[in-house]
């Protein structure tokens, strides 16, 4: 038996990247796995790349996690496809690439990295969990209701020059992350 035989997976960011790995070893490994992409292009092509390495049991929508809208879109498919959902892995980012440096960087540019890397997976967890974790039954071997993933970066401890957003997102994220551990592992999450 493979080790996510008859889970069912949600990816952000899934359709190119590290995301289109992380997609590819679910798939490989049995789950049916829902990922998104933040345009229709970047979905198509993370589909084509799929199907070229011979998978199915995945779907592949537009999500743009900046947008709550887009992310209850993003919900709604998986729960009238599957009913349910095991797992969310947040690998969704923005790279904050070109910005300039710190003194450079302007309200725009540093609010537009946070709303996809820090909002963007607090919109996803905590929808996720209201809308499938807390309504579904503890497993009966490793008694949790659902398990969430956050794609880090060591940039949040690893300063780089002319990448404050990024480095301040992933910062902001592992915070994040550690406060949803906190609040949501009694629940079994």
């Amino acid at each position: 038996m493979k080790r996510f035989e008859n889970k069912v997976v949600l990816v952000t960011g899934g359709a190119r990247n590290t995301g289109l790995e992380i997609v590819d070893l679910f798939v490989r490994e049995g789950a049916k796995v829902y990922f998104c992409g933040s345009s229709e292009q970047s979905v198509a092509e993370g589909v084509k790349a799929l199907e070229a390495r011979g998978l199915s049991g995945f779907i592949g929508v537009k999500c743009d996690v900046s947008k709550r809208e887009d992310v209850e879109r993003f919900l709604d498919v998986v729960e009238k496809g599957s009913g349910r959902l095991d797992v969310v892995v947040s690998n969704a980012a923005n790279f904050g690439l070109g910005q300039g440096t710190s003194l450079e960087t302007n309200d725009d540019q540093f609010r537009s990295v946070l709303e996809v890397n820090v909002l963007g997976g607090f919109r996803l967890v905590q929808l996720a969990t209201r809308r499938f974790f807390m309504k579904q039954e503890r497993d009966s071997y490793t008694n949790q209701r659902g398990v969430v993933v956050f794609v880090g970066s060591n940039s949040s401890e690893r300063v780089n020059r002319n990448r404050i957003t990024y480095v301040a997102s992933k910062g902001a994220m592992d915070s994040m992350m550690k406060s949803f551990a906190v609040d949501l592992a009694p629940e079994g999450i």
